[in-house]
């Protein structure tokens, strides 16, 4: 009878149990067809993470193999890695939403943002290649010219006129950017004009990669991307006059901080600005969520704006109304600010001097904080979203 149940059991895993796990002490001839089935049942959560960390595994090395795809390959290989992680996303929402589990899920929502993130530096990497291939060789053989003997009589127009020499000697000319004072003088791209061309969709990744500053301003509902070839403008960053828009400079960041960052006259958009290594001036932003890392923050006559924020010392505010404050969201926590005091909440309000409980900014209560998921799926241009229902999505419209 034991031997038959046995059979049953083992006909019944084989045909309907994709994953079998079988420990050691199953196998005990005294352990019998019950321990058998317990050793061969999987909690629910084991086994989503094993099926999540196969189909992550997998859309790695996609991603490791989308640079050197041939031009007829690459659209090909983009959008089966799209597919596959917009299965690993369903994937994760479908386990989630009958498993509560906040510590695993927020795992899986860090590991969809990394994905996320190699795949965007794959196809910049694949972008800046090309870009590079395209430009003409800065380093050129020329034909050496025929050295001519202006004392020979032949080639002495006193003597022939009306007769050129064999060969014209090379006039050397000055470029416009060698010029003293050149007007017009080559600057570099003008990215902002780039952006503000007609496009069918609203999202703009401006690669910054031919000018030293990052500078965005007079743009409105736009969704602007900055890609990883960012990183290469070092010098500062500034965001100025834009309204209803959401800007993303996480990326490029990340590795290579801006040395200073300016906002200023912003209204009803969300901000991410990055990672930043001295100070950031936020001056006149109104309605609107701003998420940076810095060493100094200093804002200035500013109102209802949340500011989720990582400081190394205390941030400063003046002439500014309904503030509120928040740590940083682990998403964009970077190894760099581990074991460093984040002042986030021990705000200066220059304009308040009386003591007591200061009416001008609040601390964001926990429940009421933007979720990781948020920051991992919605800030990155949802498919089909537009940036208004994206802002509503996060309270700004």
């Amino acid at each position: 009878m034991r031997y038959q149940t046995y059979l049953l059991l083992k006909r019944h895993f084989n045909m309907a149990t994709p994953i079998q796990v079988q420990p050691a002490w199953a196998s005990h001839p005294f352990a019998g067809p019950k321990a058998l089935y317990k050793a061969r049942m999987m909690d629910p959560t084991d086994e989503f993470r094993l099926q999540f960390s196969l189909q992550e595994t997998d859309i790695k090395d996609e991603i490791a193999l989308l640079p050197s795809k041939s031009q007829e390959e690459y659209e090909g290989a983009k959008e089966i890695i799209l597919a596959k992680r917009n299965k690993l996303q369903s994937m994760t929402n479908d386990f989630f939403a009958d498993h509560k589990n906040d510590f695993v899920k927020k795992q899986r929502v860090e590991d969809l943002a990394r994905l996320r993130q190699a795949f965007e530096a794959a196809v910049e990497l694949r972008r800046s290649k090309l870009e590079q291939d395209a430009k003409p060789s800065r380093f050129k053989f020329r034909p050496k010219t025929k050295h001519v003997d202006m004392g020979a009589v032949q080639n002495d127009p006193r003597y022939n006129p009306g007769i050129q020499p064999t060969s014209q000697a090379r006039v050397p000319t000055l470029r416009s950017q060698e010029l003293p004072g050149n007007a017009t003088m080559a600057q570099g791209k003008d990215y902002n004009q780039e952006m503000a061309q007609s496009s069918d969709s609203q999202i703009r990744k401006p690669s910054f990669s031919t000018v030293d500053t990052i500078e965005i301003s007079k743009h409105k509902g736009l969704h602007i991307i900055l890609p990883l070839s960012a990183s290469r403008a070092t010098a500062a960053g500034s965001l100025q006059d834009l309204e209803g828009c959401i800007v993303d400079m996480s990326l490029p960041t990340n590795g290579a901080p801006l040395p200073s960052l300016a906002l200023k006259n912003i209204s009803g958009s969300l901000v991410i600005a990055g990672r930043v290594s001295s100070s950031v001036h936020i001056t006149n932003v109104k309605d609107s969520i701003v998420v940076l890392t810095a060493q100094q923050a200093r804002i200035h006559d500013c109102k209802n704006v949340r500011v989720y924020l990582f400081c190394a010392s205390d941030p400063v505010i003046e002439n500014c109304s309904q503030m509120q404050f928040a740590p940083l969201p682990t998403i964009y926590a970077n190894d760099t600010s581990k074991g460093l005091n984040n002042r986030w909440d021990r705000i200066e309000d220059f304009s308040w001097r009386k003591g007591g409980e200061n009416p001008n900014w609040t601390v964001i209560p926990e429940d009421q904080r933007l979720d990781e998921t948020v920051w991992a799926e919605v800030m990155h241009g949802r498919p089909g979203a537009s940036v208004e229902e994206t802002l509503a999505s996060v309270g700004l419209r």
